[in-house]
Parts: C-alpha cells; structure tokens; sequence
C-alpha cells in the first residue's frame, strides 16, 4: 500500500486597518470618508494543501493562539508622517520578535453621493501626507488575508 505525504503550504496573514475620517475631505477629485492600510505580519503559518483548495481561504488566522492583529496597535507620528506598531502586552510575552509590513495604502470614497464606500489605491506618501493634516477615528479591522509562500 502507497502512503501519500501530505503536502503543507506555507502562508502568511495580513489585517486591515481602516479608520473613518473625522471630517471628510477632497483628494483627487474625490470625497473621502475612510483610510485602509493592509499589513502583513511576519510568522510563517502552515496548512494542509487540500485544506486550502476545500475551502479557498487558509484556515489557521492565528498565531499561538490569538489573532495575529491583537499583538500590536498602529499608531501614526505626524511628526514623522509614517507609521508604527506598538506592542500589546500579547506581544511582549512572546519569546521570538513579530515583524510587519504595510503592503497596501487605500482611501476610501463615495461614488455618486452612494452609501458605498469604494477603495482607491495610493501612494505612501500621499496617505502620510493625509494622514499628517486630518483625523482619522474609530479604528477598526474586519478582515484578513494571506499570502502563500509556497510549500514545504
């Protein structure tokens, strides 16, 4: 009898970051009523492969135990016009570092006076710049996505 090795994929998970804007604003010739940035954080997670294909997201959101967004907090420094993750408590107990990286920036507008907010994409210094001059409130993530790194 043939014994069939399970191949396992190697995947990252990233959260958006979306804030509402406290006043909106024109940019680009858009009213803008939010602010996403998507960020991937660094631990490898891994899956089954047919795991993945059944249910076409990956399975494991977590990282010992808790979600990977609840181990920091984005703060902006306008000074500085760029962002940073500050440490949860979650993530001071953990023994090896967690990374980050901010791959996405996004506004977010209404078309035609909708109730539907359609992201746009821009640069990071475009959203810094925004960032640096209005206010963004009532910070929210509502979902995730990965990354596949290939298999192992």
């Amino acid at each position: 009898m043939e014994v069939r090795e399970t191949q396992r994929m190697r995947y990252q998970i990233g959260y958006d970051y979306y804030w509402n804007c406290f006043e909106s604003f024109r940019f680009q010739g858009k009213v803008v009523e939010g602010a996403c940035i998507n960020v991937l954080f660094s631990p490898i997670l891994t899956c089954r492969k047919e795991d993945y294909e059944k249910r076409g997201y990956f399975p494991d959101q977590k990282y010992k135990g808790e979600y990977l967004y609840r181990y920091f907090v984005p703060e902006f420094k306008k000074d500085e016009k760029k962002f940073e993750f500050v440490p949860t408590q979650l993530s001071k107990n953990l023994k090896e570092p967690l990374t980050w990286e901010i791959v996405d920036y996004f506004l977010f507008s209404c078309p035609n006076n909708s109730f539907c907010l359609e992201p746009y994409e821009v640069t990071e210094k475009e959203f810094c710049e925004l960032f640096s001059r209005h206010d963004f409130v009532d910070l929210q993530t509502s979902s995730y996505f990965g990354k596949e790194k290939g298999e192992e």
